[in-house]
């Protein structure tokens, strides 16, 4: 598992989240995201690391289906 960080600018914060990789710079999302609109459990997201060396959650590549 990796930590992957999604920005959260309207909050001037960000979200740590667990993250499987499938593929270079792609993760399939494992924890459930509280603060994340949008992203859910088991999403295939791409993820590029910042400055700082984490890893940023860029984009939603695939839903996993886990949407209320």
């Amino acid at each position: 598992m990796t930590k992957v960080t999604v920005d959260l600018p309207s909050l001037q914060a960000r979200e740590d989240l667990w993250a499987e990789e499938v593929g270079e710079g792609t993760f399939k999302l494992k924890s459930v995201p509280f603060y994340s609109y949008g992203l859910n459990q088991n999403d295939l997201v791409l993820v590029e690391p910042d400055p700082s060396r984490e890893l940023v959650v860029r984009k939603i590549i695939r839903s996993g289906g886990n949407c209320c």
